[in-house]
């Protein structure tokens, strides 16, 4: 292809028909206009090519957006299913529909979450772990989830590792101090223990649930200290039936579990 430089030229009085040549391209007086439409023809093409590359990169910009929030979409829907069907006790179902989501290889944090407490109803604790170290592993918001689990199966290392990360990030859940009381006292690392007693004890929880399992925490280290009567304080200002249900249950409280007191508030 020729490459021309256009040089726009013009008459003078000096030489009205002088002639200006650059590269390939003549330039005079009767060859303007015709230079001048070849311009325009020029950078039309350009600015209809420009004007096309514009409208593809905006339909593939479109096209990607909208395959991105299906997605999105899909998986929140997918969610909302499975937490449907776990509400209704249906927890093969619930795993069935999370595993398909998990199984494309793109599911975040939340889904293998729910997988995991999916697995946890249905007490398949061995994949209940392995999903809630894979959200913590995703997203550190996660990070105390497997703390229950760990706790059933004794593996008290990795509960202090979390439990320690979490409380210097600021973390005041009471499942960090659940599963560091647990770690610490079956370990009898009796320092650890009161330290870990003495934060928990300092904190001040805003909402009903975590108030009464503040509640629960202490008196539970008050029946471990053989400080019944101090554990009976807590167990009187408890108001969740669940958590006072699961203390008639628990081992942690076997030594009152035959007071007429603490069977009356825990019916």
């Amino acid at each position: 292809m020729q490459h021309y430089s256009l040089i726009l030229c013009r008459s003078t009085p000096d030489a009205p028909n002088a002639d200006v040549r650059s590269g390939n391209l003549v330039c005079g007086n009767g060859l303007v206009r015709s230079n001048r439409r070849r311009l325009l023809v020029i950078l039309s093409c350009q600015i209809g090519w420009g004007l096309v590359r514009s409208l593809v990169s905006r339909i593939v910009l479109i096209v990607g957006l909208f395959l991105m929030f299906s997605q999105v979409s899909a998986g929140a829907g997918a969610l909302d299913d499975a937490k449907a069907l776990m509400n209704a006790r249906q927890y093969d179902k619930a795993v069935a529909v999370l595993e398909a989501v998990a199984a494309k290889g793109d599911a975040d944090a939340q889904v293998y979450f729910e997988l995991a407490r999916a697995y946890h109803w249905k007490k398949d604790l061995d994949n209940a772990l392995k999903y809630y170290r894979k959200a913590a592993e995703l997203d550190k918001r996660y990070l105390t989830s497997p703390l229950p689990i760990l706790n059933h199966f004794k593996r008290y290392d990795e509960m202090i590792q979390i439990g320690e990360t979490a409380l210097s990030r600021g973390d005041r859940d009471v499942s960090v101090f659940s599963g560091l009381l647990n770690a610490y006292y079956d370990q009898k690392k009796t320092k650890d223990y009161d330290r870990v007693l003495r934060i928990l004890r300092a904190h001040h929880y805003t909402d009903a649930y975590r108030i009464d399992y503040q509640r629960y925490l202490l008196a539970k280290a008050d029946v471990r200290a053989n400080q019944y009567e101090k554990a009976f304080e807590y167990i009187r200002r408890m108001k969740d039936k669940g958590l006072l249900q699961y203390m008639r249950t628990s081992d942690d409280f076997v030594p009152i579990a035959k007071d007429p007191r603490f069977v009356a508030l825990t019916k």
